[in-house]
């Protein structure tokens, strides 16, 4: 196997650089959407925030609160932390109140507090990153299982979820302004059900802009956030990280809407498993939000596939535009198999391989469209969009995550990128959209049967034929070949709602 998989793990005790960098990736795709639903005024803000709660965007702090920094530096950053909380907590509370708010006072005031967490989010990457490089990324990897040095943070930064910050100075001060501004916005909860909004972010008139009516409960949850605000500002008196993210979720409760019986609009039954469900509040106000499939993952949660015979090879599939391609024809939803789809899938499954579709969709469309492809139930396990890693755009499948022997373990997906934390144990097949004659997935066969009878690893494999297997993938002159859009073969119809949801408002790649 090649050496790479068997670096060394960080010593026990010590914080995984390459953990709290994808912890961050994650908390700043969730806030960007929170601020976006905020700005909006939709009716989703509470899922995202609820998203936020569950999984890992709300654990970074905790990584970060362990780090070993400098003076002042460290306190910069516990600050950020315990101000995240204390906000997030503030934004949960008010965000189904706020998709309902004509003035938008409270819209601008929460997309402020919104907009300085996120602030702080890129500073602290920026941050953990550049402590990375200085360890020596090489040495350092997640999980024992890929070089994370594959890490492409072009990705970010042309998408605009990363800046660069330079040296201690800078970090400081980016983390001082949003701080500052952070606490200063939280203060102003003191005053009894009212909120004191300014109109530009420059200052100028004070606009008195009711926060609650007195009679919510929530009416605790916010003093209690503008008592705490003020006391971390004394170090005599400070909270610490995890005591402070603690008591947020001890006053948060979600429920899921019920859109069958609108005036019981919620504890309806939830559709999906979600991660974090039971550390929320059982009782208080209850946060209500659209129960969308999830999104984000927990990456402490893993492996996330059952134990299996150690000796077993594993093919990971992606979905989209790799086994199926989704099409709306007058006004329906179609999903159309790629040549040779169902037979493949028949044929990996008797010679031994055990099948994982690994996509970034999200559950509700995903498992409509493999229910279709998959009629005789070959495939073994599916993972979704919240299996995946949230980097910027791209939505990575870590196969270190899956609990399998890495040499063992081939993934075949038409986005080069979502595979880019293993680049040795991945083919990159053409993407497939309506061509009738696409031979991709049944000229993959020979090699993939080469690697059941001869065990070798795939990495080697992958290697003894690199120079045949853009053809193989259906790379031919890398371009559409003649008679695409004719001969299309609906596989049927995917329910409209699913499709929408998915591709429109959760965007999946």
């Amino acid at each position: 196997m090649d050496p790479r998989y068997h670096l060394p793990h960080s010593a026990p005790g010590e914080v995984d650089l390459v953990d709290t960098i994808e912890q961050l990736a994650i908390l700043e795709a969730c806030l960007w959407h929170i601020h976006e639903g905020v700005a909006a005024s939709s009716p989703f803000t509470s899922f995202f925030c609820r998203e936020y709660w569950g999984t890992s965007a709300s654990q970074a702090q905790l990584s970060l609160d362990k780090l070993i920094l400098n003076e002042p530096l460290k306190a910069y950053v516990q600050m950020a932390c315990l101000l995240e909380s204390l906000s997030l907590g503030v934004v949960s509370h008010q965000c189904t109140r706020c998709a309902s708010d004509t003035t938008g006072r409270l819209r601008e005031w929460l997309c402020n507090l919104v907009g300085n967490i996120r602030g702080n989010c890129l500073a602290l990457l920026s941050l953990v990153r550049q402590q990375w490089i200085c360890a020596g990324s090489a040495a350092e990897l997640h999980n024992g299982q890929h070089c994370p040095a594959n890490l492409d943070f072009n990705i970010l930064s042309v998408t605009r979820h990363f800046r660069q910050l330079c040296g201690e100075a800078e970090h400081v001060s980016a983390l001082n302004e949003h701080n500052s501004a952070l606490w200063s916005m939280l203060c102003q909860l003191r005053k009894p059900n009212i909120l004191m909004v300014s109109s530009s972010s420059e200052g100028g008139p004070l606009v008195e802009h009711r926060l609650t009516d007195g009679s919510d409960a929530s009416d605790v949850l916010l003093s209690m956030v503008a008592d705490t605000a003020l006391s971390i500002s004394s170090p005599m008196n400070s909270f610490s990280v995890r005591e402070v993210r603690g008591m947020m979720l001890n006053n948060l409760r979600f429920s899921p809407m019920s859109h069958a019986n609108p005036s019981c609009p919620v504890h309806a039954p939830d559709p999906y498993h979600r991660f974090g469900s039971c550390d929320f509040a059982t009782a208080g106000p209850v946060i209500s939000f659209e129960p969308l499939p999830p999104i984000f993952t927990d990456l402490s949660q893993c492996p996330r596939l059952p134990t299996a015979d150690p000796s077993i090879y594993t093919l990971v599939l992606d979905l989209d535009e790799t086994l199926v391609h989704h099409s709306v024809v007058n006004g329906s939803s179609y999903v159309g198999f790629r040549p040779g789809a169902q037979d493949f899938l028949r044929c990996m499954s008797s010679m031994g391989w055990e099948l994982v579709i690994y996509t970034a969709a999200t559950q509700n469309y995903a498992d409509a469209c493999i229910d279709m492809v998959d009629p005789m139930r070959v495939i073994n396990h599916r993972l979704y969009r919240q299996h995946a890693l949230s980097w910027g755009p791209v939505f990575l499948k870590d196969l270190s995550r899956l609990g399998r022997d890495l040499s063992r373990t081939l993934i075949i997906d038409n986005i080069q990128e979502n595979f880019m934390l293993q680049p040795n144990n991945g083919i990159h097949i053409f993407t497939w959209l309506e061509d009738p004659n696409d031979t991709a997935l049944i000229d993959l066969i020979p090699v993939l049967r080469e690697l059941i009878t001869s065990g070798s690893t795939v990495p080697a494999t992958l290697e003894k034929y690199t120079d045949q297997m853009p053809a193989w993938a259906g790379w031919k002159n890398g371009v559409v070949r003649a008679g695409a859009g004719a001969g299309f073969e609906l596989g049927g119809v995917v329910d409209a709602n699913a499709g929408n949801v998915s591709k429109e408002i959760l965007s999946v790649n």
